[in-house]
């Protein structure tokens, strides 16, 4: 049966079928037929019996079914018609008899002639009745030889190798690996529910298995103490039940294969393969899901349970205010007064805000320990300033030139060729280097090449963040978020803001980005394990004008805490 399973899921890749007028059974079959007889024991038992009862039953069941066999390439074939005319019943004869006994495959062939009922011995006629004739096979007579073993193993081998390619060859095929990574993506319920899936699958796979080796072979399979009932729907049931206590490996109770004699053994090898495979499939399986669930709970772990405030606010003329770190001073915080700006010609250049609150600030030990800030924007080639473009070492060897002659950059899959790193990680390799780089993404008619530009933040590093971390950038001539015309007039204005630029229509044309990149990295204080977070803030995220509301509040106790509700406020 598993034999007959594999070649009905793989039709195209065991021994090929001649192709005929007819349609008669393929050669095929003939081997499907021989291997199923030789796992279930009824091929090696002729050989090895002692007495000639028994190999006397085994030859008159295999004549049988060789005698359907037969039956049914006569019936289905348009040249063998029986007629009044003796000569037409001879010529029908003659053909059978050629159709029967040519070999149409090099398995075939072997199998004929290592097994003597697989060809026509003897034709009889009825001549009274007239009636299509009937090809009676001679009992059988199992004699194997080494080189009969080794010229039927030829197309078995090649059976298995295709079998073998189209299981496991995972060069071309990345179901699993699509799986692995919508696994990571997916909650914890759609992960549960998908292996939910996969198992009950392979016991649905294994069922017809066991349920037609017990419709042929009753024997094998014990059923609450009796062999396996015959009846459809409850042999089934009991093929079921079999499947899964076999893939689960937890031990069989009612339903479970029959052991006994040497000659039963002999007989149910099949089943005892097939359960042994089913196992070990589950095993693996067991193991898969374990990893799995592993590989989450440790992605879980190295995630930093920080929130990000979804604004970027930009304060500009008197509304610059030096404040300290509200984590450090509450104080601080809880002032509204503002730092008025006397001169006018000395106007402090905007400031860049955006503040993350650590949502563990309540729980003892919470803390991350050695926190560091990444900053890295994201302009477009076109838009990028001058000084940014001329920056970018143009010697270096992670840089290429197009075809088209444009400025060259690098190819997205040189700098990382991990699928599941996006090129936020890519901006936070080069922030780290510390330069500007050109990044082409491989189609520059469609998606115009970046450059990603360092941002400087204050401060960038924290040794003890607990509650709330506000990060700085101030926009002056090095700020790679200007344009090159607003850098010049700051250089020029001796690194004051310019009058002229001192409101917020001004200072929105000033800037030229398209993505702010921000990554936290850390050692969570619990855990002591490498912990990470990331934010990409769009031009649409910057409010210019505003500042952030006071998040910091005394408690009744008289405790400092964080109202997370206010993140976002301005």
């Amino acid at each position: 049966p598993m034999f007959l399973l594999l070649s009905l899921v793989f039709p195209h890749s065991c021994i090929p079928v001649r192709t005929t007028k007819s349609p008669g059974l393929p050669v095929k079959l003939d081997v499907i037929i021989f291997m199923s007889l030789f796992l279930s024991g009824d091929l090696i038992e002729p050989i090895m019996a002692d007495d000639n009862d028994g190999e006397r039953e085994n030859g008159e069941r295999i004549t049988q079914l060789v005698n359907s066999l037969e039956e049914n390439r006569i019936s289905s074939s348009p040249d063998v018609v029986g007629g009044n005319d003796g000569g037409k019943r001879e010529q029908s004869a003659k053909i059978l008899n050629s159709r029967l006994s040519k070999p149409m495959s090099r398995g075939a062939r072997a199998l004929k002639s290592a097994f003597a009922p697989l060809y026509v011995s003897k034709e009889t006629f009825n001549e009274e009745s007239e009636k299509r004739q009937k090809v009676s096979i001679e009992e059988p007579h199992f004699r194997l030889t080494s080189k009969k073993v080794k010229d039927m193993g030829g197309p078995v081998r090649t059976c298995i190798k295709k079998m073998w390619h189209y299981l496991f060859n995972f060069e071309t095929s990345d179901l699993v690996t699509t799986y692995l990574y919508w696994s990571f993506r997916s909650s914890f319920a759609g992960v549960l529910s998908s292996f939910f899936a996969l198992f009950f699958l392979l016991v649905i796979l294994f069922s017809p298995i066991y349920w037609a080796y017990g419709k042929n072979l009753p024997e094998c399979i014990v059923s609450n103490g009796d062999l396996i009932s015959q009846d459809s729907d409850e042999a089934f049931y009991d093929a079921v039940s079999l499947s899964w206590t076999t893939l689960s490996t937890v031990g069989y109770g009612v339903v479970f294969p029959a052991v006994g004699s040497y000659e039963k053994t002999r007989r149910c090898f099949g089943i005892q393969f097939i359960c042994s495979l089913e196992a070990l499939i589950g095993v693996l399986f067991a193991g898969f899901c374990g990893a799995i669930l592993y590989g989450k709970v440790s992605r879980v772990q190295s995630i930093a349970r920080v929130l990000f405030s979804d604004p970027i606010v930009i304060r500009y003329g008197d509304g610059v205010e030096a404040d300290l770190d509200p984590d450090q001073s509450f104080n601080a915080e809880c002032d509204d007064e503002e730092s008025p700006v006397h001169d006018k010609n000395r106007i402090p250049c905007p400031v860049l805000e955006f503040r993350i609150i650590n949502l563990q600030n309540s729980v003892s030990g919470g803390e991350i320990i050695d926190a560091s800030l990444n900053c890295v924007a994201s302009i477009e080639d076109k838009r990028a300033s001058l000084a940014i473009r001329e920056s970018i070492n143009p010697h270096s060897p992670h840089r290429r030139r197009n075809v088209s002659g444009s400025l060259p950059g690098v190819s997205q899959s040189t700098v990382n060729n991990n699928i599941a790193v996006s090129a936020a990680s890519d901006a936070q390799v080069i922030a780290q280097a510390g330069l500007n780089q050109a990044i082409d993404e491989g189609s520059c008619h469609l998606v115009p090449r970046r450059i990603f530009s360092k941002i400087e933040l204050d401060p960038d590093q924290m040794p003890f963040f607990k509650r709330v971390w506000i990060a700085r950038h101030v926009m002056d001539e090095n700020s790679p978020l200007l344009t090159h015309k607003a850098r010049h007039l700051i250089k020029k204005n001796r690194g004051y803001w310019p009058q002229k630029l001192n409101n917020h229509v001004a200072v929105r044309k000033s800037l030229r980005f398209q993505q702010i990149i921000v990554n936290l990295s850390g050692t969570s204080n619990i855990t002591a394990t490498d912990v990470y977070s990331q934010k990409i803030y769009d031009f649409v995220d910057i409010n210019i004008g505003y500042k952030f509301a006071k998040v910091l509040f005394r408690g009744d106790d008289g405790s400092l805490n964080v109202d997370s509700e206010v993140l976002n406020d301005i």
